[in-house]
């Protein structure tokens, strides 16, 4: 059976991200990543594999479904839903450690009684809280657009994008445009993957955005096709589309 222990310092990063993230039935997702396989050929040509077996554990924070809720395997640690995932037994003697540090979540097996994880065996951690992934600043120098992610599996995902002002040697927010706001209510799954390097004051930006071709319901396989369009954040609107892209590195000029 698995056993948890998340450390105060951890617990209080967690619960920072739930309310980041504005999720309703917050609650971590638990997996591990999977293992890595190799085959090569020996010099009698036969083929032997090589398997790494990953130790670290991936963490999502998710809002749990609610017939997640009475899941049999769900766990409640320090007032924390955990919810794992399909994963190869723990190791006798061991407990999962969530312990935060230097602004990351780590998850790995330590010896039970251990409070603190081996740095070498705890894997890249989860950061807590906003990651920048753009930032942007109008032609005047007054304004800034922030490309805002978060940290999910393993990978980043699109949280926001900000307007900021600048007010003496600080900035301020003057409107954020987030995740479910710029879905709204739109078939088909989409985030702003980039901003262009040139923008005014107006409150207008000029955003890349990726958008699933399949819809979210039912779910489903699906490409991601990009395209350049300009973007009302004081409005949440869209105002033109200006380029299809070609792949998604393609720029707008």
């Amino acid at each position: 059976m698995l056993s948890i222990h998340i450390t105060p310092e951890a617990r209080l990063a967690i619960l920072e991200q739930f309310d980041f993230l504005g999720l309703r039935d917050p609650g971590i997702f638990l997996y591990r990543e999977a293992s890595d396989a190799e085959v090569v050929r020996g010099k009698d040509r036969q083929a032997q594999w090589n398997i790494q077996r990953n130790l670290a554990y991936n963490v999502q924070f998710v809002d749990l479904p609610p017939e997640s809720l009475t899941h049999p395997d769900i766990f409640v640690v320090e007032g924390i839903r955990v919810l794992p995932g399909p994963m190869r037994p723990q190791q006798p003697n061991t407990v999962a450690l969530l312990s935060f540090e230097d602004g990351r979540l780590y998850v790995n097996d330590v010896p039970t009684g251990t409070h603190s994880p081996d740095p070498l065996t705890r894997g890249r951690g989860a950061e807590i809280g906003p990651v920048f992934h753009g930032d942007v600043l109008s032609s005047s120098g007054n304004h800034r657009f922030r490309l805002v992610y978060f940290s999910r599996g393993g990978g980043y995902d699109f949280h926001s994008v900000r307007l900021e002002k600048s007010i003496g040697s600080s900035w301020t927010i003057e409107n954020c445009v987030t995740r479910d706001e710029f879905q709204g209510q739109h078939r088909f799954r989409r985030c702003i993957s980039g901003l262009h390097p040139t923008q005014d004051d107006s409150g207008n930006v000029i955003i890349k955005v990726g958008e699933c071709s399949h819809p979210i319901d039912p779910p489903g396989s699906s490409t991601v096709f990009y395209s350049w369009r300009e973007w009302d954040l004081r409005n949440n609107v869209e105002i033109r589309r200006l380029k299809d892209c070609d792949n998604p590195f393609d720029p707008l000029e």
